[in-house]
C-alpha cells in the first residue's frame, strides 16, 4: 500500500493500537494534564485497562485528528509521534504549536515551496531536526503568504529601561502580536491558542531585548505555573534570565507586579544556589560514606563480595558520587522547568542521580552493585538491619527524599525524613 492510499484511509482505531500504550504513558508524565486526569489514567493503567477502552485517552486522540487541518488527517500520526517523542512536551503544544506547523507545512507542500530536506514530514524525527524545520517552513510561509498585519490588542508596557520592555498582555490579540516569531502556545495563530487559559490563573508577562543576542530574541514568564520561556518554548532558568539583563532589578519587578513570583525568590541569585548546591553536596559526601559503611558491615557478605564493592567505590570515588558543580545545574537546568524554592532539592537529587548512574556506568562499577546479594538500610531498623530495597534503589529513595523547610527567608535543611538516624548521619541536624 502507498503511503498517498494509507492516509486516504486513516483510522482512529489504528492510530490507537499502534501508539496509544506510549500516548498514554506520555500523557501521565505531562504536567499540563491536570492531577484528576492523570490519577484517572493511571488506575485504567493498574487495572489493565488497554488505552483504547480507558475513558480519556481515545478523547485526547480525537481533538488532535480533530485539529489536524487536513480532511484526511495527513499530519495526525506526525503530531502524535511527536508528542510521544517530546518534540511537543506538552499536550498544549501539539494543538497550538504543531498544529500551526502543520497548516504552515501542508499549504507550502501543496504549492511545491518545502525545502527539500523538509518534503517528508516524517523524517522530522527530534526537536533539534523540528526547530530547524520549523524556522525555515515559518520564514518561507511569511514570505509566501501575504499575511495581514496583526493588532496590537490591548496591553500594557510595565517597564522600559535600558535592556529591556516588559509587555503585559490583556487579551490575544496582544498575546499573539508581541509574540510574533515565537513558538509559545499563547501567541498561536492556527489552532488553539491558550492565552485565556493562562491569563486566567494570573498575568503574562512578555520581555523584549533592547540589544538581543541573536535574531528573534524574547521571553515569555508566568508566575503562577513558575514558567519561563525564550521564543523557541525552551524552558528558561531564572537566574539565567537575571544573568542576562545584570543592570535591570527583575526580582523586584517580578515580584513586586506578581506575588507568585515570590515562591521562586530563592531560585533567582547565582550565589544563593551556588551556597545551596554547596550544602547539598557536603551533605551528600556525608550521606554517601555512611551508606557503604553501614552496607559493608553486614555480616552476612562474605569477604570477597566485600572486597569487590570496596574497589568499584574506589573507581568511582564513592564520597563525591553524584555531586555537580553551578555549570553542572545550569546545563541540567536548560532542560527542566523551574522549581519553586521548596522543590529545588527535588532537581538536585535528580541530577545526583543521573550523574551517579552514569560514573557507575563508565567506571564498570554498576554491575557490581545491581548485582548486590542484600537488600540494605532497613527504613525500620536502621542502621543494622536489611530492607527489601537493594543499594542503588536505596540510594534514589534517600536523596529523592530530601526536603527543604524555608524560615526566615533561607532554607534550613531536614531529612532524609523516613528515619531521624539518617538525619544524623548525613548531618541534616544543623541550620545552614
Amino acid at each position: 500500500m502507498r503511503a498517498r492510499e494509507f492516509l486516504l484511509e486513516y483510522r482512529h482505531d489504528i492510530t490507537m493500537q499502534n501508539f496509544g500504550e506510549k500516548f498514554r504513558d506520555r500523557m501521565l508524565g505531562d504536567i499540563t494534564i491536570n492531577a484528576t486526569t492523570q490519577y484517572n489514567l493511571q488506575a485504567a493503567k493498574e487495572k489493565g485497562t488497554g488505552p483504547a477502552s480507558d475513558e480519556i485517552t481515545p478523547g485526547y486522540l480525537r481533538r488532535i485528528e480533530q485539529s489536524d487541518p487536513t480532511p484526511n488527517k495527513e499530519y495526525t500520526q506526525w503530531m502524535v509521534r511527536a508528542y510521544i517523542n517530546g518534540i511537543a512536551r506538552y499536550y498544549e503544544d501539539v494543538l497550538s504549536q504543531l498544529v500551526e506547523f502543520v497548516t504552515w507545512f501542508d499549504k507550502l507542500k501543496r504549492h511545491r515551496q518545502l525545502p527539500v530536506e523538509y518534503r517528508d514530514i516524517n523524517q522530522i524525527k527530534d526537536r533539534t531536526t523540528y526547530n530547524k524545520a520549523w524556522r525555515a517552513v515559518a520564514d518561507i510561509y511569511d514570505e509566501f503568504v501575504e499575511k495581514q498585519p496583526l493588532s496590537k490588542g490591548d496591553a500594557e508596557e510595565i517597564f522600559n529601561g535600558p535592556e529591556i520592555r516588559i509587555i503585559r498582555p490583556y487579551d490575544q490579540d496582544a498575546a499573539c502580536y508581541y509574540g510574533q516569531g515565537t513558538k509559545w502556545c499563547t501567541a498561536a495563530t492556527q489552532g488553539i491558542n491558550y492565552f485565556k487559559d493562562y491569563n486566567e490563573e494570573g498575568p503574562l508577562l512578555i520581555l523584549l531585548p533592547k540589544n538581543p543576542q541573536y535574531a528573534g530574541e524574547k521571553y515569555q514568564v508566568h508566575g503562577e505555573s513558575g514558567q519561563v520561556m525564550d521564543e523557541k518554548d525552551e524552558s528558561v532558568q531564572l537566574f539565567t534570565l537575571l544573568a542576562r539583563f545584570p543592570k535591570t532589578n527583575l526580582r523586584d519587578i517580578l515580584t513586586g507586579f506578581d506575588e507568585a513570583w515570590e515562591d521562586y525568590i530563592e531560585t533567582m541569585d547565582p550565589d544563593d544556589l551556588k551556597r545551596l548546591i554547596s550544602l547539598y553536596n557536603s551533605r551528600l559526601s556525608n550521606f554517601n560514606k555512611w551508606m557503604l559503611d553501614q552496607y559493608l558491615k553486614n555480616d552476612s557478605l562474605s569477604d570477597g563480595h566485600k572486597r569487590t564493592t570496596q574497589a568499584a567505590a574506589s573507581r568511582v570515588d564513592w564520597s563525591r558520587l553524584g555531586q555537580f558543580t553551578y555549570d553542572q545545574f545550569k546545563e541540567y537546568a536548560k532542560t527542566t522547568p523551574i522549581k519553586k524554592k521548596e522543590y529545588i532539592m527535588q532537581s538536585f537529587a535528580d541530577l545526583s542521580y543521573r550523574l551517579m548512574y552514569k560514573s557507575l556506568y563508565e567506571a564498570d562499577a554498576l554491575v557490581v552493585f545491581k548485582n548486590s546479594p542484600l537488600n540494605t538500610l532497613s527504613l525500620q531498623d536502621a542502621p543494622t538491619g536489611l530492607s527489601k530495597r537493594n543499594f542503588l534503589e536505596t540510594w534514589q529513595l534517600l536523596i529523592g527524599d530530601w526536603r527543604v523547610k524555608y524560615e526566615e527567608g533561607w532554607p534550613t535543611y531536614v531529612g532524609p525524613t523516613m528515619n531521624s538516624i539518617y538525619n544524623n548521619a548525613v548531618g541534616f541536624d544543623s541550620q545552614s
